[in-house]
């Protein structure tokens, strides 16, 4: 799979953080909310909009494989560390 192709999950995810980021947008923009919920929702929506960012780009794909090797390391290294 190319970065540029999406899956039906990954659009579903997209929406979602795109749906997000317009929303912590809206209270950002708010009058009536505190200064401290406009600075949250500011980081919120920045945040959700490189996460869909990412998805859209591909950056998440073989990231499970690559997980699934890291624990499988950190397993064989401490199945080795508790046999000495």
């Amino acid at each position: 799979m190319t970065p540029s192709e999406t899956t039906a999950p990954d659009a579903d995810a997209i929406a979602f953080l795109e749906r997000h980021a317009r929303n912590a947008g809206l209270v950002a923009a708010s009058a009536t909310a505190s200064p401290e919920d406009r600075d949250r929702a500011n980081v919120t929506r920045q945040a959700a909009e490189r996460w869909a960012q990412d998805l859209r780009a591909g950056m998440h794909h073989g990231e499970a494989e690559a997980w699934a090797a890291v624990l499988a390391a950190r397993e064989a290294e401490q199945a080795s560390e508790g046999s000495e």
